[in-house]
């Protein structure tokens, strides 16, 4: 067992060194994400599933996620196009509607998303839920 002044010593420099990485990053720490899920809006009526101009979208608040590059397999894609999405949800009881919106710098009409929902209590790891050696994650339904 190591005594408490290396302990602290320890701590120490790794908080130094984190604060000197987001100080010569340019990362601001209030740029955190606030909102890590959607919760869909409740309406009356049909939900807008063929209407992304429709009005009822503004009754539901956005989340931002940001997107990050594809880094876990060989042929690596080192930067994003998509910055990051804004998501909204509604829905009646009934059905779910999702609008995804991003701005496109490419213009390529075959883009498409995917949407992973949790299944169950325990939190999914944010690759497509799976396994991974340093994360534990629960199981997913994906649409597409």
């Amino acid at each position: 067992m190591k005594p408490a002044n290396q302990i602290i010593g320890q701590v120490l420099r790794v908080g130094i060194g984190v604060l000197t990485a987001i100080m010569i990053g340019g990362v601001t720490i209030g740029s955190a994400q606030e909102s890590v899920s959607v919760r869909a809006t409740l309406m009356t009526g049909g939900v807008p599933v063929d209407d992304p101009s429709a009005a009822a979208w503004s009754s539901a608040p956005p989340a931002t996620f940001p997107m990050s590059p594809q880094v876990h397999w060989q042929n690596r894609i080192q930067e994003v196009t998509v910055k990051d999405v804004i998501v909204r949800a509604l829905h009646d009881g009934k059905q779910v509607a999702v609008l995804v919106e991003y701005a496109d710098p490419t213009q390529d009409p075959d883009d498409a998303a995917a949407l992973e929902f949790m299944v169950g209590d325990k939190k999914a790891h944010f690759a497509h839920g799976q396994p991974m050696l340093q994360v534990e994650g629960g199981p997913v339904n994906i649409w597409f």
